[in-house]
């Protein structure tokens, strides 16, 4: 017996993934994503992964706020590298 996962999508098009999936797409374990979503993790981050709660239980991210995120940690990163190439 093998149990599939399934995405939900709201009106616009945008998926709603579990953490799971969420942690199936960065190539992470389930863990580190709900480390990530802890208010201590959210508050330490720069960039908190944009997860938000359904009935204080089901916590959920959007897809396309999963890609934003991704793309705004890279940017961060890149900016970072350029800054300590200006400093040697």
């Amino acid at each position: 017996m093998t149990t599939t996962m399934h995405t939900s999508i709201n009106e616009d098009g945008d998926e709603i993934l579990t953490l799971r999936e969420v942690a199936r797409i960065l190539k992470a374990g389930t863990r580190q994503v709900y480390e990530l979503t802890r208010a201590r993790g959210q508050e330490r981050s720069p960039h908190p992964l944009p997860v938000f709660v359904i009935h204080n239980k089901m916590k959920r991210v959007r897809k396309s706020d999963l890609r934003k995120w991704l793309q705004d940690l890279v940017d961060d990163q890149e900016a970072k590298r350029a800054e300590a190439r200006k400093r040697k």
